[in-house]
């Protein structure tokens, strides 16, 4: 997963994710990165398949530790592995 920053200077990225689970994430300066995947709600999170393409999209803030945001994102995970994920 690949966590994107809009508009947040880097010290306030390292802070956010401070003693998180590993995190890829991109600080997207500009703020336009969003439109890339065409949403207008901010935060959104997006599944990403090895090939580049969107299999799964969380959209608003997420509760990560909660046990059925984490089955939600086995689910969506292992449909992508199947080949068959859910249309974003």
């Amino acid at each position: 997963m690949l966590e994107v920053a809009v508009r947040d200077a880097a010290a306030t990225v390292r802070a956010f994710v401070a003693g998180a689970p590993a995190a890829s994430v991109a600080l997207a300066a500009d703020g336009n990165i969003h439109r890339l995947f065409g949403t207008d709600t901010l935060p959104d999170s997006y599944l990403i398949a090895r090939d580049g393409r969107m299999v799964g999209r969380f959209r608003g803030a997420q509760s990560w530790a909660s046990a059925e945001v984490r089955a939600r994102l086995r689910r969506e995970v292992e449909r992508a592995r199947r080949g068959r994920p859910r249309s974003c």
